[in-house]
C-alpha cells in the first residue's frame, strides 16, 4: 500500500503563529487514492518564520538644522559722572546711572538708565575754624564671571570713602557691593526627525517531491524540502533549501505473519494486528514454546520505537540471543539480555 501527503495552507494561529503549511500523511489502506481522515498517521507543520526581529535602527537620520538660537541677552551698562553741588550731593560727588542697552550701541542712553544711586562728598565744615576736610567717595567697576552672583556674568559695584586719601578704593574702603548681570542664554533648538525602520523578515517556503526506492526510503515515497525565500520570488530554490525530510512507503517485510520458519525454528503468533506503523504480535511462540513479549527479549516488538531496522533483524535476535527465556508457561526469564 501507498503512502499518501496531504500538504494545505495552515492559517496564523495556535499552531503556526505566522502561518504555513500542514502536512498530513498516511498509509492508503483502502487503496482510494485518497488521505481519508481514518488513514492519517501523522500530521507535521512547516511553519513560516516569525516576523524577522526588527532590523537594526536604520542610521541616524541626518541632524536637522540648528534651531534659531535665542536672542542674546542685552547687556547692562554703568555710567559714572562728576556729580554738581546741589540738591543730590550738597558737596558734590559721583552719579552712577545703570540700564540695559537696548539698541546694542554700547552706549548708556539717557532713556535706558533705569537706576541712578548718588555717592556724595562729605560737607565742608562750618565757617570759623576750618574743620578737616572731607573724604572723597570712590568706585570701583570691575567685570564679574558666570557664577552665583551673575548666572550669564555681568558686571560688580564696589563703592567706599576714600579714608587714606590715597585715590584708590582699597578692599577694606569697600563699604557696598552690587551686581549687574547680563541676561540669560534662550533655548536651544528643536531634535532632527527620526530615521527610517528596517525591513521585514522573509518567507518560508515547503515544496514536496516523489522519493524512488533507495537508501532515504526503502519502498519509496515523498521527499519534503523547506526553506527560507531569500530572493522574494515565492519558488523554493536549492540554495534556499534548509531542511530535507521523507516519509517512506511501507515495508512490506516489516509485517510479521501469523506463521514462518526463521533459521529452522517455527515462529507463530495467535493473532496478527497490523497498523500503518507496526505490526503487533499476540502470544509469540517459537517450536511451540512462549516468549515473553514486552518483558525482557523484545519490549520494542510491538512498539513505534522498535530499535530493529526490519523484521529479519528481530527474527535474528530471537535465534540467536534469546533461547533460554522460552518455556511452556510462558512465564519471563530475566537472564535473557534487553
Amino acid at each position: 500500500m501507498n503512502t499518501l501527503v496531504a500538504v494545505n495552507t495552515e492559517a496564523a494561529g495556535e499552531n503556526c503563529a505566522a502561518g504555513g503549511f500542514k502536512l498530513t500523511v498516511g498509509v492508503d489502506t483502502n487503496q482510494n487514492g485518497t488521505l481519508d481522515t481514518s488513514e492519517i498517521g501523522d500530521t507535521e507543520y512547516a511553519c513560516n518564520g516569525a516576523n524577522g526581529s526588527n532590523g537594526a535602527n536604520g542610521g541616524d537620520g541626518w541632524d536637522g538644522d540648528a534651531g534659531t538660537n535665542g536672542a542674546d541677552g542685552k547687556k547692562s551698562l554703568i555710567g559714572v559722572t562728576a556729580e554738581a553741588k546741589g540738591s543730590n550731593c550738597p558737596a558734590g560727588g559721583q552719579k552712577i546711572e545703570t540700564g540695559v542697552d537696548e539698541n546694542a550701541d554700547n552706549i548708556l542712553q539717557a532713556e535706558e538708565v533705569s537706576a541712578t544711586v548718588y555717592i556724595c562728598n562729605g560737607q565742608d565744615g562750618e565757617d570759623g575754624q576750618d574743620g578737616q576736610p572731607g573724604l572723597n567717595s570712590l568706585v570701583r567697576v570691575s567685570q564679574e564671571d558666570a557664577g552665583s552672583n551673575c548666572p550669564a556674568a555681568g558686571y560688580k559695584i564696589e563703592t567706599g570713602t576714600d579714608v587714606d586719601a590715597s585715590g584708590v578704593l582699597e578692599q577694606s574702603e569697600v563699604t557696598s557691593t552690587s551686581y549687574v548681570c547680563n541676561g540669560q542664554a534662550g533655548a536651544p533648538g528643536k531634535n532632527g526627525d527620526a530615521g527610517l525602520n528596517g525591513t521585514d523578515g522573509l518567507n518560508a517556503l515547503i515544496a514536496t517531491a516523489t522519493e524512488a526506492v533507495g537508501d532515504n526510503c526503502a519502498a519509496g515515497g515523498v521527499r519534503i524540502l523547506v526553506g527560507l525565500d531569500l530572493n522574494g520570488d515565492a519558488i523554493l530554490s536549492t540554495d534556499e533549501v534548509t531542511d530535507t525530510r521523507y516519509v517512506c512507503n511501507a515495508d512490506e517485510l516489516f509485517k510479521f505473519s501469523a506463521s514462518q520458519s526463521v533459521k529452522g525454528r517455527t515462529v507463530t503468533c495467535a493473532s496478527v494486528v497490523r497498523t500503518s506503523t507496526y505490526t503487533e504480535c499476540q502470544e509469540l511462540q517459537v517450536d511451540g514454546l512462549y516468549f515473553p513479549n514486552g518483558v525482557t527479549c523484545g519490549p520494542e516488538w510491538s512498539t513505534e520505537d522498535s530499535r530493529f531496522a526490519s523484521l529479519k533483524d528481530f527474527c535474528a535476535f530471537l535465534s540467536m540471543r534469546c533461547m533460554k527465556p522460552w518455556s511452556s508457561a510462558g512465564a519471563p526469564d530475566a537472564s535473557c539480555p534487553a
